[in-house]
């Protein structure tokens, strides 16, 4: 399958948001979650919700390349920029859970405006599909890679987390412009450090009530996961397992988002 790229202006300049295609597992699931005797480095930040093993099936659905940048967010927010560390490349940050999926928050924006008619070309059931944000294992099989998650790397397309991340050693603590790092096997860049990423779904502790289809945890308590890690965190925060809660109106400089484009789970 082809690549969906969603062509927009800001102030005269052209961006896009890049939509890769992630083939689901068809039946052959992947191992979610992490062992502990995996990750070898700071132990600080380490809990035992960090691991253990679930089998999870995902079908098919596209995701965006790197963090919604703040050029993105400005286009449909009206301008609005909530990023501490400003630049239009950068991953937009500040934004909570709830300023994305709220009544005229930034999902129902991009959703309200004209699909690019190259996304319909491209899908036979194109009507089903919006932009969401992704349920907690539809990221977790991004990030490992999709099809190539066997390759079990700690961090998203390396075992190194300095190739892919930008994080406590190499950041200065501060944000960086997309795509500057190594991408993962799917082409995907930043799902480790830069900014943490909201997925969909409430935290459950207990991964074993976590749904073996690729939907997301809708039954749990009040706060929203977190995924990837951010440029202030250690290298394990920044690992394909680390889990992190936050309650859902709570923004800061390290959290942003990706999307994407699919059906409803």
């Amino acid at each position: 399958m082809k690549d969906l790229v969603y062509k927009l202006t800001l102030g005269g300049v052209g961006y896009a948001i890049e939509m890769v295609f992630v083939e689901g597992t068809n039946g052959e699931l992947y191992q979610f979650g992490g062992d502990e005797q995996h990750f070898v480095g700071r132990r600080a930040g380490v809990s035992s919700d960090d691991f253990g093993k679930q089998s999870i099936n995902v079908r098919n659905f596209y995701i965006s390349r790197s963090p919604v940048t703040q050029a993105v967010w400005m286009h449909f927010m009206d301008g609005q920029n909530p990023s501490g560390n400003k630049g239009a490349l950068n991953p937009v940050e500040c934004v909570s859970y709830d300023a994305i999926t709220r009544s005229d928050g930034f999902l129902e924006r991009i959703n309200s405006r004209a699909i690019p008619e190259s996304f319909s070309n491209d899908l036979a059931d194109f009507d089903r599909h919006h932009f969401r944000l992704p349920s907690e294992t539809e990221w977790e099989y991004a990030a490992r890679g999709g099809k190539a998650w066997k390759d079990d790397h700690q961090f998203s397309g390396s075992n190194d987390v300095d190739e892919v991340a930008w994080y406590v050693d190499n950041s200065g603590q501060v944000t960086h412009p997309i795509m500057q790092k190594k991408p993962n096997q799917l082409g995907l860049y930043d799902m480790s450090g830069n900014v943490w990423e909201w997925c969909e779904d409430l935290m459950d502790r207990d991964i074993s009530r976590i749904p073996k289809d690729g939907k997301p945890q809708l039954a749990s308590r009040s706060d929203r996961i977190l995924r990837g890690g951010c440029n202030h965190n250690w290298a394990i925060h920044c690992t394909v397992w680390k889990r992190y809660e936050l309650a859902p109106q709570y923004a800061d400089e390290n959290i942003g988002f990706r999307l994407v484009f699919a059906p409803d789970k």
